[in-house]
């Protein structure tokens, strides 16, 4: 690059910064690295080839094991920057070290037709309030599991009338017990993968699924509610890929929009999951006419376990999961979620991946 090479100094100045600092070039293509990367690279175990000439992108979409979510989405934001769509990208990640665990910011802008990478060591998330809120719920949440499973256990043979004679009664009270106990358990299941994805623990289960599959199923799991309400749940679909994604996690994403919509929409209402074709990818939007948010509702409706004034006031039950879960588990998949949201008019949340997870159209 050569404006790197028309500075003085420059190599100098760089290898004493305690960064790790690499440029890229408009593909993508490591050119250069200082003293600090390599030696990063080499004291964690890497014995690969020297780094100018392997191709970051490549590197970041071939990484497998605990990293490869961060690597994923790494690589998505590097892409944007070098594309041009956006003007900076940063990620915060754990690198596991042979003798620790450490985490670092990465950030990255244009530079000279690239781009210009670093790395700096950063606190832990763990820090912040909301990690050990999070941490505290895990905790609890494994202790009420296995108290759940023997009540569910139990209610289900009074009711099938398999542990003696029962009156009927008897058994309808033991079945409500189950639907309750397993109704919590789905809650608590949802309190620990909003634990694990925010500490980024989860691990994606990747296989090329139908988009159309996920939404179809997705709208199965939330009828029941939706019917209750009278809404109806309508599909507009001008994309149908494949996608490579955690099918399960999908859907859990598709499942936790769709209950929110439900949730705030008026009784007749009408909700809305809609595909759209979108920089040779599929952006997935749930959108509903329902009492949507303030800019600071929404600002707390997106903290894990956050209440907005609005819903708590309407007596709207929930405890503040299916946002900050569906955008944890779209962030592992390198994608993001938008909402756009107007008190009185209704709320779109856009599911946006990355543009390689369209494998093909089905």
């Amino acid at each position: 690059m050569e404006a790197r090479t028309q500075t003085g100094g420059f190599d100098a100045f760089a290898d004493a910064l305690p960064a790790s600092l690499c440029l890229l070039d408009q593909a993508g293509t490591i050119t250069w690295v200082n003293a600090q990367w390599d030696a990063f690279a080499r004291a964690n175990g890497y014995a690969g080839p020297t780094f100018p000439g392997l191709n970051y992108l490549a590197i970041c979409a071939t990484t497998e094991g605990a990293e490869r979510g961060d690597a994923q989405t790494v690589g998505a934001g590097l892409l944007q920057v070098l594309r041009g769509q956006q003007p900076c990208f940063s990620h915060t990640y754990p690198c596991h070290g042979p003798a620790e665990r450490r985490w670092f910011l990465l950030a990255a802008a244009p530079f000279d037709g690239g781009a210009v990478v670093l790395h700096l060591l950063a606190a832990a998330p763990a820090a912040a309030p909301e990690m050990a809120a999070s941490r505290l719920f895990n905790r609890v949440a494994h202790e009420v599991q296995a108290p759940l499973f023997t009540m569910s256990g139990f209610a289900q043979l009074i009711a099938d009338g398999m542990a003696g004679e029962a009156s009927e009664a008897a058994r309808a009270y033991a079945r409500h017990i189950q639907e309750a106990a397993q109704h919590l358990n789905g809650v608590v299941d949802d309190m620990l993968d909003l634990a694990q994805a925010t500490e980024k623990t989860v691990r994606l289960t990747e296989l090329e699924t139908p988009l159309e599959e996920m939404i179809d199923l997705a709208r199965a799991l939330v009828r029941p509610d939706a019917r209750a309400g009278a809404i109806d749940i309508l599909t507009t679909l001008e994309c149908r890929p494949v996608l490579l994604c955690d099918p399960k996690r999908m859907i859990q994403v598709l499942v936790n929009l769709l209950s929110n919509a439900v949730k705030f929409s008026r009784a007749g209402g009408t909700v809305v999951v809609r595909t759209v074709r979108e920089d040779g990818g599929c952006r997935v939007e749930v959108i509903d006419r329902g009492m949507g948010m303030t800019a600071d509702d929404l600002s707390i409706a997106l903290r894990p376990y956050g209440r907005a004034p609005a819903a708590e006031a309407a007596g709207i039950p929930g405890l503040g999961l299916g946002l900050p879960l569906a955008r944890a588990l779209v962030e592992l998949h390198g994608g993001r979620l938008d909402i756009d949201s107007q008190p009185g008019q209704g709320t779109t949340v856009a599911v946006r991946l990355p543009r390689w997870r369209s494998v093909r159209e089905a």
